[in-house]
C-alpha cells in the first residue's frame, strides 16, 4: 500500500530525519574540576533479564544487583543487534554501518582506520592514561588493534576463548592459566590501582566475554546450579553470569580499595541481547520452557534481531556522590556513550571528530542535574543487509545500489514509537505502552506509520550511500610491524569456483580460481611470503601478484606453506591469490585460504609481535 502522506505530516518528518542527520550541539562545560576516571564494562550477549535483581529464580548477580542499585538506570538504551557493531559505536559515537563496521567476521568487523576512538581524543585533548582488556572484535590485524586505536595499555582476548586463553599485546602473545575473563579482571584491577593515585585521569575499557558461546564456567558453579535441578545448558549458562558477576566486584573492589569512587564514573552495559544456543556440540540449546525462564519480562526476539530483546539492554551509570540513583526512561542508544565520556572528560562540544560526524547526543547533564535530552529518533540496523534476492551472510557485495531498504532489517525508536521492519514489511509499536511487541499500529495510526517507515528507509540510504558502508579492510603491511597478515576472510573480489565464509576464502579447487585483497603496504621493501592454508592438493601451483611483482610457486600440503619473496612498492594496491593449472599434474587446488602473511626478510623473529 502506497500512503499519501499530508504537508504538515511531511513537516514532520522532515524535522525528525534532522534529528538523526544533524544532531544538536551540547551546552557548556560540565566540570570545572579535575576530570573524573572513567571505567567502561561492556558484557557479551547478555540479555536485559539475564542479572538476579530482575530473574532472581535463575541467577545470582550480587555484585551487578548492587550496582544498579547506586546507579542511574536507562531503562530504554539501545545497542545493536551484534557485539562488532555496537562495539563500533561504542568506540566512536557513531552509526555503526558508517564506521566500516557491517557485521561479524568475514571481514565485516574492521573499523576504518580513519575512525577516531573516544580514546585516542581524550587521550590527545586532555591526557588521560587508557586502557583496554578483553574482547577487541574491532579488527585483528595491523593499523586495526587496541594498541594502534588509543590505548596505552592493552591486552587482547583470543575470541571465545574462556578456559586457558590466548591473550595478544603489541609485544606478543601468551597463555593464560585459569578462566580468562577473571584473569582479565584482575589485569584492570592492577591498572586502576597503579593509575588510582596519578595526576593524570585514567579511562579503561574492560570487555569480558561472559556470556558469550561456548558456554562454560567454572565446575564449583555449575554444581550448584545443576543441584537446583536445571539442565546442563541452563546450570553451565547460570554459572557463566555468576562467574561474570564477580570479575565485576574485582573491579569494582579496586576502585573502592583505591579510595577513588568518587572520580569514578563506571559504566556498565552489554553488546547485544541473548542468544539460546551454547556454541557447544555437546550442551544443547535452551528449551522453549527455558527461554522463557531466562526472559520473564518476556521483550520479544533474541540476539541479531532488530527487536527489542536483540538490541535494548540495561545501562547503569555510578558516579558515587556526585549523580543521585533513579531510573532513567529517556530513549538513549550506544552511540550516545563518545560524547558523554568526552563531556566528562572536559570536552563538551565534540561534533565531528577527523571530519566524521558524531551521531550520538552526551548524557552527561541528563546524568548530573536531569537535563532533558533534544528530541529525537535513534535509527538501528540489522547487520545481514539483504540484496535483491535474498543473500547469505557471506555472500560477496558486488554491487552496493542493490540493498534496497525495503528489504532491510531495521528500526527506528522515536519517542513512544518504535517501527520495525523485518521480512520485507513494517511494525508499528508503541513501546511505552507495549514493550513486548504485540499490537502492530501500522493500519491503526496510517499517517505514523507512513512518517516513521519513510524516515527509518531514508536513514538507511544515508548509510548505505556514504561511500563508507559495506566496504572490506585495508590490509595494513609493513610500516611499525615486522609481521603483517592479509586474512583470507576479506576478499573484494573472488573468481571461478572461489567463494568465503567467516573465516576463510574456501573453494579454491581448480585453475582460474583466485581472489583480491586491499593492501596498503606502508614500506617498501622485500618481504618473505608464507601461506595459511587448509586442504591444499599436492603439486598445486598459486601465483600472488601486487603491482608489478609477481610470485609462482608450487606447492605441497601443509599449514603454513613459505611461498618465497616479494617486492612490494608503497602504497595501497590489490593482492591477487590465485590457482594455476600445473601442466605436470592435473589436481590442483586448496580448499580453505586462511591467510597470507608478509615478513620483512631478515628480521629478527623475536619482534614479531603476532602469531597467526
Amino acid at each position: 500500500m502506497i500512503h499519501v502522506i499530508p504537508l504538515k505530516l511531511f513537516a514532520i518528518f522532515c524535522i525528525a530525519i534532522n534529528g538523526i542527520l544533524t544532531p544538536p550541539k551540547a551546552h557548556g562545560q560540565l566540570l570545572d574540576n579535575k576530570p573524573p576516571n572513567l571505567v567502561i564494562i561492556i558484557s557479551d550477549d547478555q540479555g536485559h533479564d539475564d542479572f538476579g535483581a530482575i530473574n532472581p529464580k535463575i541467577f545470582n548477580t550480587p555484585r551487578l544487583d548492587t550496582l544498579r542499585q547506586e546507579s542511574v538506570v536507562f531503562e530504554n538504551f539501545y545497542v545493536n543487534s551484534t557485539c562488532a557493531p555496537t562495539r563500533a559505536s561504542l568506540l566512536t559515537g557513531r552509526r555503526f554501518l558508517e564506521t566500516g563496521v557491517w557485521g561479524v567476521h568475514g571481514g565485516q568487523d574492521y573499523l576504518n582506520l580513519d575512525e577516531r576512538t573516544f580514546a585516542q581524543t581524550i587521550r590527545q585533548s586532555r591526557g588521560y592514561c587508557t586502557g583496554f582488556f578483553g574482547k577487541w572484535h574491532s579488527g585483528k590485524t595491523q593499523g586495526y588493534l587496541p594498541w594502534d586505536r588509543g590505548f596505552d595499555t592493552a591486552i587482547m582476548a583470543g575470541l571465545y576463548q574462556h578456559l586457558n586463553g590466548q591473550l595478544y599485546t603489541k609485544k606478543g602473545t601468551f597463555k593464560t592459566s585459569g578462566w580468562t575473563d577473571s584473569v582479565l579482571a584482575k589485569r584492570v584491577a592492577t591498572f586502576i590501582t597503579k593509575h588510582a593515585r596519578a595526576e593524570k585521569p585514567f579511562c579503561v575499557l574492560f570487555a569480558p566475554m561472559a556470556p558469550h558461546g561456548s558456554w562454560r564456567a567454572p565446575e564449583n558453579l555449575v554444581k550448584n546450579f545443576r543441584a537446583k535441578g536445571y539442565s546442563e545448558s541452563l546450570a553451565t549458562l547460570a554459572a557463566m553470569l555468576e562467574a561474570l558477576d564477580s570479575n565485576v566486584g574485582i573491579v569494582l573492589d579496586a576502585i573502592e580499595q583505591s579510595g577513588i569512587a568518587e572520580n569514578t564514573v563506571v559504566f556498565y552495559l552489554s553488546d547485544n541481547g541473548p542468544i539460546n544456543e551454547s556454541g557447544r556440540k555437546d550442551l544443547p540449546a535452551l528449551s522453549s520452557e527455558e527461554w522463557n525462564l531466562r526472559n520473564p519480562t518476556k521483550l520479544k526476539g533474541n540476539k541479531a534481531r532488530v527487536w527489542e530483546n536483540g538490541i535494548r539492554v540495561p545501562l547503569f551509570v555510578r558516579w558515587s556522590n556526585k549523580i543521585d540513583p533513579r531510573q532513567e526512561v529517556t530513549p538513549t542508544h550506544v552511540i550516545d556513550l563518545f560524547p558523554s565520556l568526552c563531556e566528562l572528560a572536559g570536552l563538551p562540544n565534540v561534533r565531528v571528530e577527523n571530519g566524521l560526524d558524531i551521531h550520538g547526543l552526551s548524557l552527561a547533564r541528563l546524568l548530573k542535574d536531569q537535563t532533558p535530552l533534544p528530541a529525537r529518533s535513534l535509527f538501528i540496523a540489522n547487520d545481514h543487509v539483504q540484496d535483491q534476492d535474498g543473500r547469505t551472510r557471506y555472500d560477496l557485495l558486488r554491487s552496493i545500489e542493490n540493498l534496497p531498504p525495503s528489504r532491510q532489517h531495521l528500526a527506528l525508536r522515536s519517542g513512544a514509537y518504535k517501527l520495525v521492519r523485518s521480512g520485507g514489511s513494517g511494525q508499528l509499536f508503541n513501546i511505552q505502552e507495549d514493550p513486548r511487541e504485540t499490537r502492530n499500529l501500522a493500519t491503526v495510526e496510517p499517517e505514523r506509520f507512513a512518517v516513521l517507515n519513510m524516515q527509518t528507509q531514508e536513514a538507511f540510504l544515508k548509510a548505505r550511500d556514504s561511500g563508507r558502508a559495506y566496504r572490506m579492510p585495508v590490509f595494513q603491511i609493513g610500516g611499525d610491524y615486522h609481521s603483517s597478515i592479509v586474512y583470507g576472510a576479506a576478499p573484494v573480489s573472488l573468481r571461478g569456483s572461489a567463494s568465503y565464509d567467516s573465516h576463510t576464502v574456501k573453494n579454491l579447487k581448480s585453475a582460474k580460481a583466485g581472489a583480491s585483497f586491499n593492501i596498503n603496504v606502508m614500506t617498501t621493501g622485500l618481504y618473505d611470503i608464507f601461506l595459511h592454508a587448509n586442504g591444499v592438493m599436492p603439486y598445486t601451483t598459486v601465483r600472488l601478484a601486487a603491482g608489478d611483482a609477481q610470485l609462482d610457486t608450487t606447492i605441497n600440503p601443509a599449514q603454513s606453506i613459505p611461498l618465497g619473496s616479494l617486492h612490494l612498492n608503497k602504497g595501497e594496491q590489490l593482492l591477487h591469490f590465485d590457482i594455476l593449472k600445473n601442466a605436470q599434474h592435473n589436481s590442483s587446488g586448496i580448499a580453505a585460504l586462511k591467510a597470507i602473511s608478509f615478513v620483512v626478510s631478515n628480521a629478527n623473529p623475536s619482534k614479531l609481535p603476532l602469531k597467526f
